[in-house]
């Protein structure tokens, strides 16, 4: 059974583009805001990944992340910003990385693999 990752990413061409990058191996969910990917998150508790980014409408990535921790959730979640500067808002937020964008195919890649132990 394939693993499953929710993206989260209010642009939508970079939510797309993630889809399609990582569909190929795994399920994938996606989510274009922080609201749409907590409630995501609540109703899937076989997810094996979040990739999720910071700033959105209604709720920022770091917010959910810290909402999620407080209920208990250990799944790992990647952060990704165009902004190095917000790297500490998701250390404090409890995520377990974060990737800074723009990224390459690899290195997103690489880094989904690592986390989920392939």
């Amino acid at each position: 059974m394939p693993k499953k990752i929710l993206i989260v990413d209010n642009e939508e061409d970079l939510r797309d583009f993630l889809v399609r990058l990582l569909e190929r191996n795994y399920d994938t969910l996606s989510a274009k805001d922080g609201s749409e990917a907590l409630n995501i998150s609540r109703e899937n508790p076989d997810l094996s990944l979040i990739l999720m980014d910071t700033d959105m409408p209604n709720l920022n990535g770091d917010e959910v992340c810290k909402i999620l921790r407080k209920e208990g959730c250990n799944i790992p979640i990647i952060g990704m910003s165009g902004h190095y500067d917000n790297k500490e808002r998701w250390q404090q937020a409890e995520s377990n990385d974060f990737i800074e964008k723009p990224f390459s195919n690899s290195s997103i890649s690489e880094k989904v693999k690592a986390y989920l132990g392939e």
